[in-house]
């Protein structure tokens, strides 16, 4: 039985272990706290420093904007498509 029941817990830990290894296309952003260059490098799929730089500029230009008073976090929504490097992006607010 212990057998059966560890099987069956490392089959359902799969696709969390899986789904956790993917890339997200949703950033979310404390508007009291940016994130770092790093992590918009890697929402955004930017190895390049200067690019993941001037990409993190524009972002957070999006998101200060959204940062109105009573918005406590931004979220930031990726829509990719194939053969098209700059992916559409979407700014969604959330309030408390």
């Amino acid at each position: 039985m212990n057998a059966k029941l560890s099987s069956l817990i490392l089959f359902a830990a799969a696709p969390l272990a899986a789904a956790a290894a993917s890339p997200s296309n949703a950033l979310t952003v404390d508007c009291a706290r940016l994130p770092s260059q790093r992590t918009v490098a890697e929402f955004t799929g930017i190895a390049n420093f200067g690019h993941a730089y001037a990409a993190r500029e524009r972002l957070m230009s999006e998101v200060r904007r959204a940062c109105k008073p009573g918005v406590r976090q931004v979220r930031l929504v990726r829509e990719t498509r194939a053969n098209e490097p700059d992916a559409a992006l979407a700014v969604a607010t959330e309030a408390p």
